[in-house]
């Protein structure tokens, strides 16, 4: 146990764990204005009970002036069939180039992580920067997918009454849990470029999408309790949002640190 914790610190230590998750954060934060874009485009399509479920559960996560800014939004979107397209062209246009900033801060520090240093492939480096462009918006997309599903399985259990069967809270848990370990075992097999069997990487994805999950309901806990979000308002609001980029950055890179001391340890064990 104290050479797994020396290694880990280390470690974490050696990288700069810490701002380089802020730098993935503040990439991911350039990325999310297309983002949010398309994602509000897609939810004005999906019909006024759906939307209303979407904004009670953005309510709860981010405080009743931002749920009232983003119906105010959807409101002109569904109104606006035209501006839905052409939002939508100009979201996915910015997603392109902004994807591919977030992936490589990623990749930079998991192959760091994992195989102690960060080296560009001379041969094929065409074809491999186009590969990679092409999986960052593959990622990306799981993503939205990913959190799409989450929202409508959370906003789904919202409208039904389902309290007098089991704890809709639970289903939504466990969910969400399973949503998200399947996007963190993805990237934890395919981004840092080193075969990782799938015991490990899925002991890392587990980890990160319990962090996650665990997270993001205490998050909207404190929200629903404290009067900071009121107070402040949207600038409360996204303060908090900052501090969950930041929180979700660094569980990734702190599983990932993680997982390899744990293969590291065993190895110097055997």
């Amino acid at each position: 146990m104290t050479r797994f914790r020396d290694n880990l610190f280390s470690l974490f230590m050696r990288i700069d764990l810490l701002s380089e998750a802020a730098a993935l954060a503040f990439y991911a934060l350039l990325s999310m204005a297309p983002l949010v874009l398309l994602f509000f485009a897609a939810m004005s399509l999906l019909g006024v009970r759906m939307e209303s479920a979407f904004i009670m559960q953005s309510h709860s996560l981010l405080g009743p002036d931002a749920a009232k800014a983003i119906d105010s939004l959807l409101s002109n979107l569904r109104s606006e069939q035209a501006l839905v397209r052409g939002t939508s062209l100009a979201g996915l246009a910015a997603l392109l180039i902004s994807a591919s900033a977030v992936f490589t801060q990623l990749k930079k520090v998991l192959m760091m992580i994992f195989t102690g240093s960060y080296l560009q492939d001379e041969a094929g480096y065409i074809r491999t920067y186009v590969i990679e462009k092409f999986f960052s918006i593959g990622i990306v997309i799981a993503f939205i997918f990913v959190t799409a599903c989450s929202l409508l399985l959370s906003s789904l259990l919202a409208m039904v009454e389902l309290e007098k069967y089991f704890y809709p809270e639970v289903v939504d848990f466990f969910a969400n849990l399973v949503l998200y370990t399947f996007i963190f075992f993805m990237v934890f097999k395919v981004v840092p470029r080193r075969y990782l069997r799938n015991r490990m990487a899925l002991k890392g994805s587990l980890l990160t999408s319990l962090l996650f999950v665990i997270g993001k309901g205490l998050i909207g806990f404190y929200i629903g309790n404290s009067m900071f979000s009121s107070a402040f308002g949207a600038a409360g609001a996204f303060v908090i949002f900052l501090i969950w980029m930041y929180y979700t950055a660094l569980i990734v890179f702190l599983s990932a640190a993680l997982v390899k001391t744990w293969i590291d340890t065993k190895k110097a064990a055997a």
